[in-house]
């Protein structure tokens, strides 16, 4: 091979390495694709990185969420708050401090929380552990999609299996992560009797 087509190969290769680096540079950052929003959760989730989550979310969901964990809080006596809330309110500094956040601090605080103890510590791992696979989505008009999902969890051993489907609704032209349910039903039935 001469010197000027070695030259010409290697020139070819770094054009096909670059213009991949490009697609793929690209591909990390488009909020059109229901798919990859729903990639980046699911990765999100396994890492428990909770900003990551919060950025991807429906705002509107976010903000529901937040209300009403607020509203029940601050309408709850001392007794129902150290029973039904109590690490979660201490994990942020108290009732006042909880008040005062915004709805993304709120919720990624919440996450977190929820996490931490040493009763979640199985469910973690297996979050950690879990393998899931994008199978496709289906959209909906103009701006709702489902992604539909495979995840397979070990619990005790054994490998479970399970399809999920994920809803994303459009915010800001963006592909956002829709709550699961009604937020203010969801907050309603996470308070403990």
């Amino acid at each position: 091979m001469t010197k000027y087509c070695q030259k010409l190969f290697l020139l070819l290769i770094s054009i096909i390495l670059l213009s991949t680096l490009f697609v793929f540079a690209d591909d990390k950052n488009d909020t059109n694709d229901p798919e990859l929003i729903a990639r980046q959760y699911i990765n999100a989730m396994k890492n428990f990185d909770w900003g990551s989550i919060a950025k991807i979310m429906n705002p509107e969901d976010l903000h529901k969420f937040s209300s009403a964990i607020k509203s029940m809080i601050a309408d709850a006596d001392s007794l129902e708050l150290k029973y039904s809330w109590g690490s979660f309110i201490e994990d942020v500094g108290g009732r006042d401090a909880l008040l005062q956040l915004d709805s993304v601090e709120l919720y990624t605080s919440f996450l977190k929380s929820s996490t931490s103890g040493p009763d979640s510590k199985s469910a973690v791992e297996m979050m950690r552990e879990s393998k899931t696979t994008i199978l496709g989505h289906v959209v909906e008009g103009d701006d709702l999609a489902h992604v539909v999902y495979r995840i397979e969890l070990t619990f005790m051993g054994e490998v479970k299996t399970k399809l999920e489907i994920m809803t994303l609704i459009k915010h800001d032209s963006q592909w956002r992560v829709q709550l699961i349910g009604n937020p203010e039903d969801l907050v309603k039935s996470m308070k403990k009797t």
